[in-house]
């Protein structure tokens, strides 16, 4: 089946339109949001159509000038009209529903009707094998709105009343606790070290040491539900704050287990594959806080990266995604272009990182993404945005080699085996000296 879908307006002030295979669900859309199955010849007559500039140029195709190669047109009057410009370029993602999968336990889950269970995966492994991210709900079983809405709460007072003092007591130079504004450079990450540092404060909470080298390095601990209650940086913490975060926490660890049960058997493995890598997990959950404001000239909020680990759980503040209002935004990979992502209610973002990828052998895709700075004097440049990030990954020190999955060409691995501890702690490198590089 082809579709096409909308792009920017050109130099020109001519709509373009991408007109592609399937590539996933809605993977990209610009100006408009709109996706239709059309047939070929009405297919090519609504790009022509899509705008007045190029409504001259299809009353010359009427009048008997057709590109090389195109058919008869149908007339201009049964066309439907163009769809309206929205104010932003925006791409739609997959919505994948998995309220039943989530249900219940292992058992239930088992139960499930095979026909209904392959039906979600290949859903699961489309995304991820084309843009890389899904819309995700459903999901509140596991994830109930109570323990975001007791986490979001809390964040925003420590970000938005605490004093410095108060949020540097649970400042730690590695990887957890407080990062101010002009600690991270993210784009370094990829390659950009000398962009001016990310306008974002950060307060990591992980089962990790707290140092980066030495060691307190990167190590695993016993495992337990939430391995960094009793670290210093989380009793510096307002008690409130420290309680709602060990909530959620554990609901989102809960969540994290069932779709890696999806996510095997999207990949064509046992649902308990997985299980061995994550019992001592290799978790961080992240609150990203972007102050308001459109921040210095070249300044984003967060620059272009991918994650690092296996895949993230992304629960954003419900506002309109896209251009100018300074939130996430993804890079197509074919043109490299950007689109901001819809922030919707009752949804999480969920997309793949490096070390998922490489575990794939790139069958998974680990897109670009950013933050960029909203607009200046715009709605969003006047308040603060919160997002609360679950960042998933294996025991630290287990390594990771290609999947044994006829879907990932495991005869024919990309990669050397990698641990996350390794991958993780280069990337946090590159990001603080990035930083320290782009001050």
């Amino acid at each position: 089946m082809w579709r096409t879908v909308w792009g920017n307006l050109s130099a020109s002030g001519a709509r373009e339109a991408i007109v592609t295979p399937e590539y996933g669900p809605g993977y990209f859309t610009g100006q408009s949001c709109v996706t239709k199955e059309w047939s070929p010849e009405a297919l090519w007559a609504q790009t022509l159509a899509a705008s007045a500039h190029l409504r001259e140029e299809f009353a010359a195709w009427e009048a008997g000038r057709p590109p090389t190669g195109q058919g008869p047109s149908p007339a201009l009057a049964d066309l439907p009209a163009p769809p309206p410009p929205l104010p932003a370029r925006v791409c739609t993602l997959p919505t994948i529903d998995v309220s039943r999968f989530v249900a219940g336990g292992a058992a239930e889950r088992a139960s499930l009707a095979e026909e209904w269970k392959a039906s979600l995966a290949e859903e699961w492994d489309a995304a991820f094998s084309g843009v890389g991210f899904c819309q995700l709900v459903g999901y509140e079983s596991l994830l109930p709105a109570s323990a975001i809405a007791a986490l979001r709460e809390a964040a925003t007072v420590f970000f938005e009343t605490e004093s410095r003092e108060v949020k540097m007591r649970s400042h730690i130079d590695g990887l957890l606790g407080y990062l101010a504004i002009g600690e991270e450079n993210v784009a370094a990450t990829v390659g950009a070290a000398n962009r001016v540092a990310d306008k974002v404060e950060g307060l990591n909470f992980s089962g990790y040491g707290s140092e980066l080298n030495g060691s307190r390095g990167w190590r695993s601990r016993d495992p337990c539900e939430v391995p960094w209650l009793e670290e210093p940086f989380a009793r510096a913490l307002p008690e409130r704050f420290r309680q709602a975060a060990a909530e959620y926490w554990k609901a989102a660890t809960a969540l994290m287990h069932v779709l890696l049960e999806l996510s095997a058997l999207a990949l064509g493995l046992e649902a308990s594959h997985f299980g061995p890598y994550y019992a001592e997990p290799g978790c961080t959950l992240r609150l990203a806080y972007y102050p308001p404001g459109p921040g210095e000239e070249g300044q984003l909020r967060y620059g272009e990266h991918t994650d690092y680990e296996g895949f993230t759980i992304l629960q954003r503040p419900v506002e309109g995604g896209g251009e100018g209002n300074g939130g996430l935004e993804v890079q197509d990979p074919r043109t490299g272009s950007w689109a901001g992502v819809p922030s919707l209610p009752d949804t999480l973002t969920i997309n793949i990182g490096d070390l998922m990828a490489r575990w794939t052998n790139d069958r998974w895709r680990a897109t670009r993404h950013r933050v960029p700075a909203p607009t200046a004097g715009s709605a969003a440049a006047a308040c603060g945005r919160l997002s609360l990030v679950y960042f998933t990954g294996p025991n630290p020190s287990m390594p990771v080699h290609c999947l044994p999955s006829a879907k990932c060409d495991c005869e024919n691995p990309k990669y050397p085996s990698i641990t996350l501890e390794e991958n993780v702690q280069a990337k946090l490198l590159a990001a603080q000296r990035g930083a320290a590089d782009g001050a």
